[in-house]
């Protein structure tokens, strides 16, 4: 997967891109019945009147059933019998399955969809489920690679396992603005032409020397904010150099945390092509520190947590005194799970 430089970043972020758009207005497109092509885009520019605008069918139909799941139905019969517009609407399922989970293959099951899968692909999309709520309950550092189409459904079903998403992107281009107003350093001039320029750029160091800067920043962000946290777009990270900024978060949450910390669980989502590859970003491998830590899709996802004897609520208490300086014990250990 492709990772854009700054100055795509910053257009991205002045201007709500359709795909954003339509996913943030999810809520006012799913329903009952179908909405008509017009429907969907005063719909859309009614919550984002400065967002972009829509393509036109059919790439409109790739895109909302990329980003909402939304089909074209060309009007007839609808499942009850009754006659139903042409129109945007949700597929109807085939049958009342109740299963949802973010599978070994990256499919998400939704609820009222059945699955169409054997029985051990469910059985191991129910064990990665399971993990995935157990790795929440007892914190630590998670790193889940899917393919770039299963991206958006990924931070979806993570995101009901309790994950707070943050856009590290947005975040590193927010400290750099903030970083170029404090030392009167000149945006467009001095950081998004020396970005557009790249590493052969006469001034490539001088900005990796500010993003450096801005690091301890970042870091406090993350750490200070959520319990549980979903990294997500960590693409300038890698640009810059900046990965280590991972492997930081995954010290403090597996072995030495701050005094005072918030954050416990950081779970990074990393696109990629093959998720049975090992992590990386736009070639920069995200840290690992063994192979125990990694979890392939061609193995068998582990229903039981890692080795640990305690009790859930006495872990939650070694935690809890580890955050406030406490005696010295090991945390749960790092997993790494790789998805399709």
């Amino acid at each position: 997967m492709s990772y854009p430089n700054l100055a795509a970043m910053v257009a991205a972020h002045g201007v709500c891109q359709p795909p954003r758009a339509v996913r943030l207005a999810r809520a006012a497109l799913l329903g009952a019945g179908t909405l008509s092509e017009e429907a969907v885009r005063t719909r859309v520019a009614t919550r984002f009147p400065a967002a972009a605008a829509l393509p036109d069918r059919p790439a409109l139909d790739e895109l909302l059933g990329e980003a909402v799941d939304l089909v074209w139905f060309p009007g007839g019969p609808g499942p009850s019998g009754a006659p139903v517009a042409p129109g945007f609407g949700v597929p109807s399922p085939p049958s009342p399955s109740g299963l949802t989970a973010l599978g070994i293959s990256g499919s998400r099951y939704r609820t009222g969809t059945a699955a169409r899968e054997p029985d051990e692909a469910r059985h191991r999309a129910e064990a990665t489920n399971d993990h995935l709520r157990c790795h929440a309950e007892r914190g630590g550092y998670l790193v889940v690679t899917v393919g770039p189409s299963r991206h958006q459904s990924a931070i979806d079903s993570l995101v009901k396992l309790g994950a707070s998403p943050v856009n590290v992107d947005e975040l590193l281009i927010g400290a750099l603005r903030r970083k170029a107003e404090e030392k009167g350093i000149r945006w467009e001039d001095a950081i998004v032409a020396t970005d557009a320029t790249g590493p052969a750029g006469p001034g490539w160091g001088r900005l990796l020397n500010v993003v450096n800067n801005i690091r301890p920043a970042l870091r406090a962000s993350l750490l200070g904010g959520a319990e549980h946290v979903l990294v997500t777009y960590p693409g300038l990270l890698a640009r810059y150099g900046a990965v280590g900024l991972l492997d930081e978060l995954r010290e403090l949450t597996t072995r030495s945390p701050e005094p005072g910390q918030a954050l416990r669980t950081p779970w990074v989502l990393v696109p990629a092509e093959d998720p049975d590859a090992l992590p990386v970003i736009a070639g920069q491998a995200v840290p690992v520190t063994s192979d125990a830590e990694r979890l392939g899709a061609s193995r068998p996802v582990a229903t039981q947590p890692p080795t640990n004897h305690r009790t859930r609520s006495s872990s939650h208490d070694v935690t809890r005194r580890r955050l406030r300086g406490g005696a010295s014990r090991k945390l749960p250990g790092c997993m790494i799970l790789v998805c399709r």
